[in-house]
Formats: C-alpha cells, structure tokens, sequence
C-alpha cells in the first residue's frame, strides 16, 4: 500500500492511495485519491474509491470493479505523553 500526504495548505491534504495484492484472488487493486479538509480535530474528506477483483479459478473467470464518490466526516484524535 502507498498512502503519502502532501499538504496543499493549512487546512488541506491531498491523500492519495494505492494498494495492490492477492488473497483469495489473483489480483486486487484499488486507487483511492481524496482531498481533506482539516479544521481542528475535525476532518471533512471528499474523493472517488475504484476497487478490483480479478480471481481465475477452473476454468471459470471473475473481474469485479467497485466504483464510486466518497463524502465523509471523522475526528483526529491527540495522543498526549504524561
């Protein structure tokens, strides 16, 4: 997985994602770029997620790719050293 955070300006990041790998399947791959918004402890992430899932098995042949938009809202938590 390659998941670098590249700062736009204070408030915000541009999160690329990439990750690539096997499992059950012969190959899964997904692209998932996002833009994030940072205001305090308070993120606002707006980006499009492509996953794929190729498995070969018997003579019998799957591809499935999942695409769509992604709206979320989270919370950066601090961890503070006593």
């Amino acid at each position: 997985m390659l998941r670098p955070r590249f700062e736009l300006s204070e408030k915000w990041y541009l999160e690329p994602l990439f990750s690539v790998g096997t499992g059950d399947s012969d190959l899964t791959w997904e692209m998932f770029p996002q833009v994030i918004y940072q205001s305090g402890h308070l993120q606002f992430r707006f980006g499009y997620c492509n996953l794929n899932y190729d498995q070969k098995d018997n003579g019998d042949e799957i591809d499935i790719s999942m695409r769509g938009a992604l709206i979320g809202m989270g919370y950066k938590f601090q961890a503070y050293n006593v």
